[in-house]
């Protein structure tokens, strides 16, 4: 990084590692975003894997 630095000036170097750092940040929010709604999706699935069961059980003892 030294040798960089010494090339391309502080700077330069601050604004490049600042680009960097919000790279990663925008695609651990789309990496967020995508885990949360499948989070979302498979909530909603398991209550209607419950409410499924539940119908059919009172569906069956009736």
């Amino acid at each position: 990084m030294k040798a960089h630095l010494d090339q391309y000036g502080e700077e330069v170097m601050m604004s490049w590692v600042a680009d960097e750092i919000n790279r990663e940040i925008e695609t651990n929010e789309e990496q967020v975003q995508q885990k949360a709604t499948r989070v979302t999706l498979s909530i909603v699935l398991s209550v209607l894997t419950i409410t499924l069961l539940a119908v059919a059980t009172a569906l069956w003892l009736t």
